[in-house]
């Protein structure tokens, strides 16, 4: 997930709560599960923004704008769904 608000300076609310309390509930389709959300490395992103802009363009302004991402969700869940570490 992309912790953006639109190319705003700040971070999303919502992002600050997952800083402030990881634990989170994920729904995919019909797949529901506990996770752990969390900020992605440095050394994640650059592979992680590369997959995000591939599968939506108009978040590439983000990459450059160093947006927060949170991290990959478990084995079998597509990467660009959901937030767990």
């Amino acid at each position: 997930m992309v912790g953006s608000k639109g190319g705003a300076p700040a971070p999303p609310a919502w992002y600050l709560n997952l800083v402030d309390d990881p634990g989170v509930h994920v729904q995919v389709k019909g797949d529901r599960f506990a996770a752990h959300a969390r900020t992605a490395s440095a050394e994640e992103k650059p592979e992680l923004w590369k997959t995000m802009t591939s599968i939506w363009p108009r978040e590439a302004p983000m990459a450059l704008a160093k947006a927060p991402l949170l991290r990959r969700p478990p084995s079998g869940v597509p990467s660009h769904v959901n937030c767990r570490g």
